[in-house]
């Protein structure tokens, strides 16, 4: 629940109405227009949450509504997760302001103020301070200016339910490879037990075999699947259907363990399955098994690291990591990289602190003009996770090469703290001159 607050007529409702994208509640340049609580339903960047609209507190006497406006008003901070706090950018903050802010900051849990019926960006909203409640968000309800960056401010701050906290806390883990690598041995040796059939013979696990999985404190689901061959390999339907299997088991995984073997190195066929996880924006983790059957002397786990890096030059962010399923040699690490990679697919930035990001390293490295026309981004934020995505508000969406998008992805995952797993980038244009337009 997020609930707007403040004295009449600061265009409480007016707000509402463009929050929700519908006339849902009476406007009138008159106070006390709105006695009961509203409430209806929203959402921003995929995050649903319950609107309230209030009643004006404090201003004047409403008679036998005084008492039962107010009442209302705090039973609806009582219940929210989030209190907006409007108050009116033309006249100030007047003496109604500074009753409601210390009703505010008494019992609501966490607070926005909005500097509302600012008509041009350079009003001077800096009055707000006086409340104590922090920055005040420059807004114009009736014409949509700002209220983007309220709605950033919003979902960054709404908790999580238990459904999406639940969500983000499991991972689907596929493990994937060619015939004959080790991965079941791998899922043995991480469940100790013989939850799949294990054989030299290539070919002996046909469905994906999901097995939950506890890993200190987290629940993961183990996906063991078929081994993908060669398409000028799979001669029987039956093969046929294990590659779909196994591609179908990428689908619903939030990341995949790649098994090669680690004598026999990166294959083409290995290099096509690593490139169908990274376009399907699942995180990858390659582990070269078998390290305890490398004969080739003098040959470092490094050494081997380069060469897979050799081969997947477009994918240099992949861990790499040498283990030995038969033995358990290294597997505490395997699982330590697997854990930092879930902590990072689920990483969520702030719009704030992701814009000053994404300006500075602009700011530290241009990107060259294209067409006549240079890139500038206004602001950024997050708009998923697993993979996380953002999308850059922009003067020019395609005033960018391949190679600077690359560059920016790799400064990106180091500054972000995302430096193991994919990232998607969008570009979009800022909207009538304003970004914030709803």
């Amino acid at each position: 629940m997020v609930s707007i607050v403040g004295r009449p007529n600061v265009g409480k409702s007016t707000l509402f109405n463009r929050l929700i994208r519908q006339q849902a509640a009476l406007v009138e340049d008159l106070p006390g227009v709105t006695r009961d609580r509203l409430i209806k339903e929203a959402s921003w960047l995929e995050r649903p949450f319950l609107l309230a609209d209030t009643g004006g507190l404090a201003g004047e006497d409403l008679g036998p509504w005084t008492a039962a406006v107010r009442q209302q008003v705090q039973g609806a901070i009582a219940e929210s997760a989030l209190v907006v706090m409007v108050i009116d950018a033309r006249t100030g903050v007047l003496a109604e302001d500074l009753e409601v802010a210390e009703l505010v900051r008494r019992t609501a849990r966490s607070v926005l103020l909005v500097a509302n019926k600012v008509e041009s960006l350079k009003v001077d909203v800096s009055d707000g301070y006086r409340l104590g409640l922090g920055e005040p968000l420059p807004v114009s309800a009736a014409h949509g200016l700002g209220v983007g960056d309220l709605l950033d401010a919003i979902v960054d701050r709404l908790p999580l339910t238990e459904e999406q906290a639940a969500e983000e806390a499991s991972l689907r883990l596929a493990i994937l490879g060619r015939p004959n690598t080790g991965k079941s041995t791998l899922l043995n040796r991480l469940l100790g037990e013989e939850r799949s059939v294990v054989s030299t013979a290539p070919g002996t696990t046909v469905d994906p075999v999901d097995a939950p999985f506890r890993y200190h404190d987290q629940t993961w689901v183990l996906v063991d699947t078929a081994g993908v061959r060669r398409r000028s390999r799979i001669g029987a339907h039956l093969e046929s259907r294990m590659v779909t299997r196994s591609l179908e088991a990428v689908e619903r995984a939030d990341l995949a363990v790649l098994v090669l073997e680690a004598a026999a190195g990166l294959t083409e066929q290995d290099a096509r399955l690593a490139h169908r996880v990274i376009e399907r924006g699942r995180g990858l983790l390659i582990a070269l098994n078998k390290w305890d059957l490398v004969t080739e002397d003098g040959l470092t786990e490094r050494e081997a690291t380069d060469r897979i890096r050799e081969g997947l030059p477009d994918i240099p962010f992949a861990p790499v990591r040498a283990i030995s399923a038969a033995t358990g040699w290294h597997l505490g690490r395997l699982l330590a990289t697997v854990e930092s990679m879930r902590q990072q697919l689920t990483r969520r930035v702030s719009t704030p602190d992701l814009t000053r990001l994404v300006q500075r390293l602009l700011q530290e490295d241009p990107p060259p003009a294209i067409g006549g026309k240079r890139l500038k981004i206004f602001y950024a934020t997050q708009v998923g996770v697993r993979p996380p995505g953002f999308a850059f508000f922009c003067n020019h969406p395609q005033a960018y090469s391949q190679s600077y998008l690359r560059h920016l992805e790799r400064r990106l995952r180091e500054e972000a703290g995302m430096r193991d797993i994919p990232l998607r980038i969008t570009f979009r244009r800022r909207t009538g001159g304003h970004r914030d337009e709803v």
